[in-house]
C-alpha cells in the first residue's frame, strides 16, 4: 500500500512540475519575453521590483498558491475517475450488464467523481501532505527525478490504456454474444429446413403447393356462387 501511495504522490509531484514548466516556458513564454523589454523593466523598477521575471516564476512555481495547484489537482481527480470508469467496464464484462447504461449524467459524475476526490484527499491533500513530500522530492538527484518522471508518464499512459482496453473488451464481448446468437439461429433454421425436407421426401413439393392452391381457388369460387 505504501508503494502505491508513493507512486501516486510521485505522479502528483511530476504533473505539478510539468504544469509549472508549461506555464512558464510554453504558455507564459510571450509574457517572459515581454518582461525583458527595457521599458517594461523601468516600469517595474519604479514599483520597487528589480526582476519581474524572477518574481513571476517564483509565484507560478509556489506550491502553496496559484492556479497550477488547481490544475494539477484536476488532473489527479481525472485519473482516478478514469480508473473507476475502467473498473465499471470490467464489472460490465463479468456481469453481462452495462450498469451505468441508465445512469443520468449527474449520477454518473457523482459516482465516479466522489471516490476520485476522496481517494486524492487522503493520499495527497489531507493536512497539506503534498507540501511535505514535495520538499522531500525536491532534494532528490536529477537522475532520480528523471527516472520518476518517466515512471509517472508511463503510469498516465497505462491509465488511458486501461480505459481503452476495457472498452475494447466490452466491444469484443458484445460481438461474441451477437455472433453466438446468430450461429444458434442459423443452426435452428438448418434443423427446421431439414425437418421440412424430410416431410416432403419422395413427394414433389411443387405439385403439392399447386394442388393446395387449386383447392383454395375452388373453395373460393364455391363461396362466391353461394353468395350469388
Amino acid at each position: 500500500m505504501k508503494d502505491v501511495l508513493l507512486l501516486w504522490q510521485k505522479m502528483h509531484y511530476n504533473i505539478y512540475r510539468f504544469n509549472v514548466f508549461t506555464s512558464i516556458y510554453v504558455f507564459g513564454l510571450p509574457i517572459m519575453l515581454l518582461l525583458k523589454n527595457k521599458y517594461i523593466l523601468e516600469i517595474y523598477k519604479k514599483k520597487g521590483i528589480s526582476n519581474p521575471e524572477k518574481l513571476i516564476r517564483s509565484t507560478v512555481s509556489n506550491s502553496k498558491v496559484g492556479t497550477i495547484n488547481w490544475l494539477t489537482d484536476g488532473f489527479m481527480i481525472l485519473f482516478i475517475a478514469l480508473i473507476c470508469f475502467s473498473i465499471l467496464n470490467f464489472i460490465t464484462i463479468i456481469s453481462g450488464y452495462v450498469i451505468w447504461k441508465n445512469w443520468s449524467p449527474l449520477v454518473f459524475i457523482l459516482l465516479i467523481g466522489i471516490p476520485a476526490i476522496v481517494i486524492n484527499y487522503f493520499a495527497l491533500w489531507q493536512n497539506d501532505k503534498y507540501l511535505t513530500y514535495f520538499k522531500e522530492f525536491e532534494k532528490e538527484t536529477r537522475n532520480m527525478k528523471r527516472k520518476w518522471a518517466w515512471i509517472s508518464f508511463s503510469l498516465i499512459l497505462g491509465i488511458f490504456g486501461l480505459l481503452i482496453f476495457s472498452f475494447y473488451c466490452i466491444n469484443h464481448t458484445s460481438r461474441s454474444k451477437n455472433s453466438t446468437s446468430q450461429a444458434k439461429e442459423k443452426a435452428i433454421n438448418d434443423i427446421l429446413n431439414k425437418a421440412e425436407d424430410s416431410l416432403y421426401q419422395g413427394i414433389d413439393k411443387d405439385s403439392i403447393d399447386a394442388n393446395i392452391e387449386t383447392r383454395l381457388e375452388k373453395i373460393e369460387d364455391s363461396l362466391y356462387k353461394n353468395i350469388n
